[in-house]
């Protein structure tokens, strides 16, 4: 259950990122984040050495999409500065 719904919130994180949608990732992102916190709250029986190993292989997907929405948004930070830049430069 917990599996197939990351792997389905990761999906829909990369598609936001890679069309640029920025709030709908962080919203995705945040549903993971409370994914996460639900299958380490399951009962210990739950949480077979298979979770366990599903929820680290997780936390490492988790930290290189971190990594990929700063990327991006450090880009979109730099041509909008870019454009508000040569706007002004028209403008002058």
């Amino acid at each position: 259950m917990y599996r197939a719904d990351f792997e389905r919130l990761n999906l829909s994180l990369r598609q936001a990122l890679e069309v640029g949608d920025f709030e709908m990732a962080c919203a995705i992102d945040a549903q993971r984040r409370d994914l996460l916190l639900a299958m380490m709250q399951a009962p210990e029986d739950a949480r077979s050495l298979e979770v366990l190993d599903f929820i680290e292989t997780c936390a490492i997907e988790n930290a290189n999409l971190c990594a990929e929405l700063e990327a991006s948004l450090g880009d979109l930070s730099r041509r909008s500065s870019q454009s508000r830049k040569m706007m002004q430069a028209y403008n002058s």
